[in-house]
């Protein structure tokens, strides 16, 4: 059982493509002494988009989460953050960052996960494309993934930039993302394209 506060605000002139405005989102969740699982989860998120030159858009979003277990208890392994991919860090694989299992190299994941976002979008005209729906973007991704809020390590730091497409489809919007790692070490496993559902910029 678990007991949660929240505060969101939005000022955002639209939900799919927004060229000005603000998102803060927050949230914190505790599970009850009595539950099999003891643990809190804090995560916030802040995005602002600003007008700028041309009718394109400038947008900067930064998430922060941390969650840890109490009571003598570990945070469990499905609690746990991973990062890398397209909602994430693009240009990295799916869930990739992060310390890795020495038998199989698959990813622990972590307690602590920070991840940002900074980049320009606008419509498809420049290109001679006529399509409402479909907007492009370049981004540049920084992030870091910790296994312990006490081994935070700047030197982890991943950071990744690229261009892609945005498009809003009868059956969804989705993206299309080319992006190449800035930032990075030679045990990383980099996935230059990558695809998404549910995207938006």
């Amino acid at each position: 059982m678990t007991t949660s506060i929240n505060y969101s605000y939005n000022s955002l002139n639209d939900y799919m493509f927004p060229t000005e405005g603000e998102l803060v989102k927050t949230s914190f969740v505790l599970t009850t002494p009595f539950s099999d699982f003891k643990y809190y989860k804090f995560e916030t998120l802040f995005s602002e988009y600003i007008p700028i030159f041309s009718n394109n858009t400038f947008k900067f979003s930064s998430r922060l989460k941390y969650a840890s277990g109490y009571g003598g208890k570990e945070l469990p392994f499905f609690k746990r953050y991973f990062e890398g991919g397209s909602t994430s860090v693009r240009g990295f694989d799916f869930n990739s960052l992060g310390s890795k299992y020495t038998s199989d190299n698959s990813p622990k994941g972590g307690e602590v996960s920070i991840v940002s976002t900074a980049g320009v979008s606008g419509t498809m005209e420049k290109f001679g494309i006529d399509n409402a729906n479909m907007r492009f973007v370049t981004f540049v991704d920084t992030g870091i993934l910790a296994e312990k809020a006490s081994n935070l390590d700047l030197t982890e730091l991943r950071a990744s930039t690229g261009l892609g497409i945005n498009w809003l489809t009868p059956v969804g919007p989705i993206g299309v993302y080319y992006a190449f790692p800035v930032i990075k070490k030679s045990t990383d496993t980099v996935e230059n394209f990558s695809f998404s559902l549910g995207a938006k910029f």
